[in-house]
Parts: structure tokens; C-alpha cells; sequence
């Protein structure tokens, strides 16, 4: 689960077109770090799901530590000229056997809350 951070303020700032172009550069973002057998989803208002496989917890971690620097990295450019940068918020679980979809979902909510509740702009 991934959350803008502090997306009410870029969009009472900027206003909502801009904010619109920064859920489409985010979503961009996200949809060029998956792979074949993987996705991305919108979830609603400034909350995306990316799912995908591995067998390796750290270089899962490192991988979602990755995608959230390109998201920081990415220069957004209101009308008037200003320059800004946004940070999201990741929470990360692992889906085994007897999940439910809502299960999985909760999890993930959970950790993405824990990620804001540490500072935000991480992944836990």
C-alpha cells in the first residue's frame, strides 16, 4: 500500500489539476517498476497497490526503497513556475495461503500508518 504524503496540501497549494499530474506522474512511477506478472492499481484518492512476487524479504525492501526514492526525485512544476518534490508512504506484507483480499489490504494499511506515524517518506 502506498500513500502521497501530505497530498491535501499540494492540492490546496497547487490546486487539483496539478495534483491530478502528480497522481499521473506518481502512477508513471510506479507502472514502470513492475514487471510482467506484476501490477499496479489506483486504490483510491492518493493511495496506490503494487503487487509482486519474492522470495527475498530484503531485496523486496530495497526494491520499494527504490521506487519511493524515483517518486522523491521526481521535480513537479506548478503553473506559476514553482518547483516541488512529494514523498509517499509504503506499508509492505507478505500474502500467504489462507489471506483474504481484505486481509492482505488491512495488513498493508497498517504498515503504510506505521510509515507515516515514523516520519513518512518510508517503507515498513
Amino acid at each position: 500500500m502506498i500513500d502521497i504524503d501530505d497530498f491535501k496540501l499540494v492540492n490546496d497549494r497547487y490546486g487539483h489539476l496539478q495534483g491530478d499530474q502528480v497522481l499521473k506522474s506518481i502512477g508513471m512511477i510506479l507502472s514502470d517498476s513492475v514487471k510482467k506478472n506484476e501490477f499496479v492499481a489506483r486504490y483510491g484518492g492518493e493511495e496506490f497497490v503494487l503487487c509482486f512476487s519474492s522470495d527475498n524479504d530484503q531485496k523486496c525492501l530495497e526494491r520499494l526503497d527504490n521506487i519511493r526514492k524515483n517518486i522523491w526525485n521526481q521535480i513537479h512544476q506548478s503553473d506559476d513556475g514553482e518547483q516541488f518534490r512529494v514523498t509517499c508512504s509504503f506499508g509492505v506484507t507478505k500474502i500467504s495461503p489462507s489471506d483474504s483480499n481484505e486481509s492482505v489490504l488491512a495488513r498493508a494499511d497498517s504498515k503504510m500508518y506505521q510509515a507515516k506515524q515514523s516520519g513518512k517518506n518510508c517503507v515498513r
